[in-house]
């Protein structure tokens, strides 16, 4: 079977945005893991569905997050290993870990008291609230009152798809379920790491998520 080659690198968010190139050049995509580093091998082995075909032609190695890479979510979606992930009233991603180490990403990074804010416009009580999160330490520090899970990434990402009000965080893994994801309500943070825009036509991710997958019903815009 022909199809397109695509060099993963990244995480699990990024890892989609690449394979999601390669869906819009042809219907079969064979990720090339290649010089990538261990820990991006060890997602796409245990987080993807790789299939397995021959490639006649190769997309460029490098990133690809702009609206014209993103195909349709179930497209994306079968390339998804499945997990068992019961649906949340109200899931909130907190993205701590490396970003905390950036400075760029760590400004992103949410306060205990913008992260209130943003369950508060959901309307949402303390109870029905999980925290998805890379950071056990940080969400105990900055929203204790809250449940979290952590530990399993395919199980947190298809969590974060399954909540029926989702609280993003400034990361490409959120971005990713709240496209393919069945939130009703969206919380999208205005503040993204300045190199997630790429572009004159496309200078944010903010602008791109905005215009490819929310609506004034379904998204809400938080500082």
């Amino acid at each position: 079977m022909d199809g397109v080659r695509v060099q993963l690198r990244g995480g699990l968010g990024n890892q989609l945005w690449q394979l999601s190139a390669g869906l819009m050049a042809d219907d079969a995509v064979c990720p090339d893991l290649s010089g990538c580093s261990p820990h991006a091998a060890w997602i796409a082995r245990n987080c993807l569905l790789l299939p397995e075909i021959q490639p006649t032609r190769r997309l460029p190695f490098g990133y690809y997050q702009h609206l014209r890479y993103a195909a349709a979510p179930a497209e994306v979606m079968r390339l998804v290993r499945p997990a068992a992930a019961e649906a949340q009233p109200c899931v909130v991603h907190l993205r701590g870990g490396d970003y905390l180490h950036l400075r760029e990403y760590a400004a992103t990074v949410p306060t205990a008291e913008v992260l209130r804010a943003r369950v508060a416009v959901l309307g949402v009580p303390d109870e029905a609230v999980l925290v998805v999160t890379d950071d056990p330490e940080l969400a105990e520090r900055l929203c204790p009152q809250w449940r979290w899970q952590s530990g399993s990434l395919l199980r947190d990402f298809h969590t974060l798809c399954r909540a029926e009000r989702l609280v993003m965080s400034s990361s490409t893994l959120s971005w990713w379920a709240a496209y393919c994801g069945q939130a009703r309500q969206v919380v999208f943070p205005k503040r993204w790491p300045i190199d997630y825009g790429a572009g004159a036509d496309d200078p944010t991710c903010a602008k791109r998520g905005l215009e490819l997958v929310f609506n004034p019903e379904r998204c809400i815009v938080h500082e």
